[in-house]
């Protein structure tokens, strides 16, 4: 039939024209669930759901298993629904290859077959993907769900404060992006937390402080903010928080390098007479463009040379910690860094 997008799929489901069967892929989780959870909603009554719902996962089941959920006829309902997960269709042998062809091919008119892929990623330009794409897409729907652009992630925050009781205005939604990251289950589930906190008055940015719990990408941000200004009081309480929530070393190290990164590049695209923003599209910024913006403002005091040199700093104490250190010599090698970044 088609490969759908978010107001394509919403179409389908509000009119009740639902594909025999579904690729669910991309980035964003909580759409990915929401929206199989209203397709099931929509065809499979709640009485029922024991026999015509068969919940699959896909890393143990196989295409004959599938196959026999798929052939049950529904009881008391128009659909039976099979929902696989997490099965990976792009390494299946040539046999079981066949049954799938097969399978999706010629599935009964009372069945819709739903393969989710979370943890497993999709690539349609790997060959393997891109026939199942082609396959499933000539008999049902495949849908890509990316993570939503920071201007949505505001409006649907902005929304859900409203519908929660409480308002917020639109910078302080972009706030809560920033500091909780653009995961949307992570999102919703510390706008309840905030919304709770403020009791039905407008939210405001030390509403977010007190309760919303920092992502790891915001909290090695202001980690870099405070060694980049010198504040070695505040970079070392941001570290604290990093080990006391028990993140792995070589976790912190990734986002740390990723912030230094965002100034290296945000910076060689201002003295070149561009936008800080310039680089997003060479190096896949897609709806993450602020931390571009972030990153020219914490590199305004520092050089080019600077931020290299920082970067090999980075680069040593990665190794180090990849050559298997404790945990206390991690930190002991993350807190000499950050000491030796500071004196650049």
């Amino acid at each position: 039939m088609a490969i759908l997008d978010e107001s394509g799929l919403k179409t389908q489901i509000r009119n009740k024209t639902f594909s025999s069967v579904y690729l669910f892929y991309g980035e964003e989780s909580y759409l990915k669930q929401l929206y199989i959870n209203r397709i099931i909603d929509k065809t499979v009554n709640e009485s029922f759901k024991s026999f015509n719902l068969h919940i699959l996962d896909g890393k143990e089941a196989t295409l004959d298993m599938i196959a026999e959920c798929c052939e049950a006829l529904p009881m008391m309902g128009e659909y039976s629904v099979t929902l696989v997960d997490d099965m990976a269709l792009n390494k299946l042998g040539s046999t079981e290859n066949k049954k799938l062809f097969e399978l999706i091919g010629d599935l009964p008119e009372t069945t819709i077959l739903i393969f989710r892929q979370d943890t497993a990623q999709v690539n349609p330009k790997e060959k393997s993907w891109a026939e199942i794409i082609k396959l499933v897409s000539a008999n049902g729907s495949c849908v890509n769900l990316s993570k939503k652009s920071a201007a949505e992630l505001t409006k649907i925050l902005v929304a859900g404060a409203q519908k929660r009781d409480c308002t917020m205005k639109p910078d302080t939604a972009r706030y809560l992006v920033s500091v909780v990251g653009d995961d949307m289950t992570s999102l919703l589930n510390e706008l309840d937390k905030v919304c709770a906190f403020a009791g039905g008055r407008m939210i405001t940015q030390k509403d977010i402080d007190a309760v919303a719990v920092r992502s790891l990408e915001a909290t090695t941000f202001s980690l870099s903010k405070a060694l980049v200004a010198g504040s070695f009081d505040k970079a070392y309480e941001m570290l604290d928080t990093l080990f006391f929530r028990k993140t792995e070393p070589t976790l912190i190290m990734g986002a740390l390098i990723s912030a230094y990164v965002d100034m290296y590049r945000a910076k060689v695209a201002l003295i070149n007479g561009q936008s800080a923003t310039a680089l997003a599209e060479s190096f896949n910024y897609k709806n993450k463009e602020f931390r571009l913006t972030n990153g020219a403002r914490n590199a305004s005091k520092l050089s080019v040379d600077q931020l290299r040199n920082a970067l090999e700093l980075l680069s040593e104490t990665d190794e180090k910690l990849k050559t298997g250190v404790d945990a206390s010599g991690a930190r002991l090698a993350i807190e000499q860094l950050m000491v030796r970044l500071m004196l650049i």
